[in-house]
């Protein structure tokens, strides 16, 4: 399968590190001008072709790895957040509990010896 089709597959829920790789994308005229699944008005995602200019990578401004994606996936930040804003949990609480848990997937990763740090 080819990236440009992955994207499509996952009716573009899944963009890709580099633009290069799906030119169906992010050609003009293409999927982010022209929305191939509907989108009212179509061209609501043509924003995203500049979206290189306003955002960052996961693990900015160090490079991503296997356990930034984790903590990313299982919504950490975005939980603790939740906690605190609705009041389940102080902010101290809320961070010293996700810094437990990001902790324990950065040792998972280390001893796997897929992130570095720790040395």
């Amino acid at each position: 399968m080819t990236r440009s089709c992955s994207v499509l597959s996952s009716v573009e829920n899944e963009g890709p590190a580099f633009a290069s790789t799906t030119p169906d994308l992010y050609t003009e005229g293409k999927w982010l001008d022209e929305d191939p699944f509907g989108s009212q008005p179509p061209d609501k995602l043509k924003i995203l072709n500049e979206a290189d200019n306003w955002t960052v990578s996961l693990g900015y401004p160090g490079s991503s790895n296997p356990a930034v994606v984790e903590v990313y996936h299982n919504n950490i930040i975005e939980d603790m957040v939740a906690q605190v804003v609705t009041g389940e949990i102080s902010a101290e609480e809320g961070v010293a509990q996700a810094a437990v848990e990001i902790e324990e997937i950065f040792e998972k990763w280390r001893a796997k010896g897929l992130v570095g740090g720790n040395e």
